[in-house]
């Protein structure tokens, strides 16, 4: 079976040498961990010892219900939140704790995008182009969508994968992603590395460049990383953190 672009992700994050990944799992466990617990992608060994090392998140189990899953979205938020409400929550179009799994579907008829319900509360598309999410940045094709529903059917949580990049696409594509964010939200709370087309033409960890937003209400992240088999990818996720 061929893996999916974002279980290639994971699997290519967990293989990175010990020392790198330590340096970069400073960075990443907050946002990977509930990144991770929103799409389920938990099944994948390399990807729960990495988390459960360095992210602390508390699920062990990858088939989960809605219902554990919006318990599991809820621990893992509690101990990351900011105290002060995020004034927009940015959300590629959707509507955080408003957004139906029917609304998705309809949505994806319309745009003519490829979405299946990969179980009870997830619903993934691939080949999604920006424009069918009214995307103002990033050109670049999401290779794959994630999209979460709590326990009542409403979306609380998306993810998107753009892999397989140019280094000056994939700089061009995070920078864009981070502009629109900052002129939506602000300056982002935390910052690592940057989105260059220099830097991401590293490998590895080397490469690695994020933004993170803690707000009461919302979580969102942007990620990039030059990874050895599928070159240099990008990571959006957003969430809501209401319970």
């Amino acid at each position: 079976m061929v893996a999916t672009p974002k279980e290639r992700w994971d699997s290519m994050l967990a293989t990175i040498e010990a020392g790198r990944l330590r340096r970069a799992a400073r960075l990443l466990a907050a946002g990977l961990c509930i990144s991770t617990l929103a799409v389920g992608v938990l099944h994948t060994p390399p990807a729960r010892k990495l988390l459960m090392r360095f992210g602390g998140c508390p699920v062990r189990g990858a088939r989960m219900t809605a219902e554990q899953m919006d318990n599991a979205r809820w621990i893992a938020v509690s101990a990351n939140r900011g105290d002060m409400a995020a004034p927009v929550r940015p959300a590629l179009g959707f509507v955080l704790d408003v957004t139906t799994l029917a609304e998705v579907h309809s949505w994806g008829k319309r745009e003519h995008v490829a979405c299946e319900d990969a179980r009870a509360g997830l619903v993934t598309c691939t080949h999604v182009s920006p424009a069918a999410l009214g995307s103002p940045m990033a050109r670049e094709p999401i290779d794959e969508l994630a999209l979460g529903f709590d326990a009542r059917g409403h979306l609380v949580n998306i993810t998107t994968l753009r892999s397989h990049l140019t280094p000056t696409a994939a700089a061009r594509a995070s920078r864009d992603i981070g502009i629109w964010l900052e002129a939506n939200l602000g300056s982002a709370g935390k910052k690592g590395g940057t989105f260059e087309t220099r830097r991401l033409s590293l490998s590895g960890a080397e490469s690695l460049a994020t933004v993170h937003y803690r707000y009461r209400d919302y979580f969102a992240d942007v990620t990039a990383m030059n990874l050895p088999e599928s070159g240099p990818s990008i990571r959006e996720h957003y969430m809501s953190a209401n319970n």
